[in-house]
């Protein structure tokens, strides 16, 4: 699910696979705070927050 403000958007992720799964995002994790440049690798059953940044 992708929220966007006026100023910026949030990607909520959640894996309910049985493998990893990976998203194409750039921004920042709000739950581990790393840095995400060109996507984030989510284990089966994880989460991410991403606050994304323009254009991503």
């Amino acid at each position: 699910m992708r929220r966007r403000g006026p100023e910026a958007s949030w990607l909520f992720l959640l894996n309910h696979t049985g493998s990893a799964q990976r998203v194409p995002t750039a921004g920042i994790d709000l739950l581990t705070g790393a840095v995400v440049e060109d996507a984030v690798t989510l284990p089966a059953g994880g989460v991410a927050v991403v606050r994304e940044r323009a254009g991503a």
